[in-house]
């Protein structure tokens, strides 16, 4: 069954939300997804998700895997405008 989530994908909103995270509590979120061995090189995957009242942080491999990074409500930069509805299968 398929949901309905927001879903915000603006790489610059993205890069001050992580630049607000910081780069200890970013590794730290690496390694609890167990990503630490395979981060990011790019911005291109970074998402932002609103489900449920959580705003989370993803990434998603060019492989299409996509991993939750870290919860970023209650965060400066969370954005008000640009999000979209898509449909989570």
């Amino acid at each position: 069954m398929s949901k309905v989530v927001f879903r915000h994908t603006d790489l610059k909103i993205i890069k001050l939300l992580l630049k607000e995270l910081g780069k200890d509590r970013y590794e730290c979120a690496l390694q609890d997804a167990g990503l630490s061995k395979s981060k990011p090189i790019t911005m291109h995957g970074f998402f932002i998700e609103w489900d449920e009242g959580n705003i989370d942080l993803h990434y998603t491999y060019p492989s299409g895997i996509s991993f939750k990074l870290t919860t970023i409500l209650g965060m400066q930069r969370v954005p008000f405008k640009g999000w979209e509805l898509v449909r989570k299968l």
